[in-house]
């Protein structure tokens, strides 16, 4: 599992940064799905190395995977069908990652007209993180920035 270090000491950053911190992923293929502790998921993005993506989409808890028109499974699914639905993930290509609701959560549109949504519902801030081998985005204290 990652080991996110304390958000203390986080940078924050504008919408427009963060926007140019994934635009290079987008386009690239979902190439590796896993499921961390609990419900916790990461989605390796373009080429893999030592099971690495170029990016790695983490979120810990409160998810779903949405269709236009549906919710097709999250976080509270069964939890005996997991592999398989995150199996449904891998190929998908990275249409656009982008951020919403006054304390930023992540929406990772995909393509097959899928949509990866976190949604917190504990206290304190969204779980979520956005890591590059240069750098980790996430939201904290209502603000996106780097760690």
């Amino acid at each position: 599992m990652w080991a996110l270090s304390a958000k203390g000491s986080m940078r924050n950053i504008s919408d427009e940064q963060a926007l140019e911190f994934v635009s290079p992923f987008i386009g690239k293929a979902i190439s590796r799905v896993w499921q961390g502790n609990g419900s916790a998921i990461f989605l390796e993005v373009g080429e893999l190395t030592e099971n690495k993506g170029e990016l790695t989409i983490m979120i810990e808890w409160s998810w779903r995977v949405e269709s236009f028109d549906e919710i097709i499974f999250g976080s509270f699914s069964d939890p005996s069908e997991f592999s398989e639905n995150l199996d449904l993930l891998v190929g998908l290509t990275l249409n656009e990652i982008s951020f919403q609701s006054r304390l930023p959560e992540v929406v990772v549109a995909l393509s097959d007209d899928k949509w990866l949504c976190s949604f917190s519902t504990v206290e304190g801030d969204p779980e979520w993180a956005l890591i590059s081998p240069k750098n980790t985005l996430l939201s904290s204290k209502g603000s996106l920035g780097f760690e």
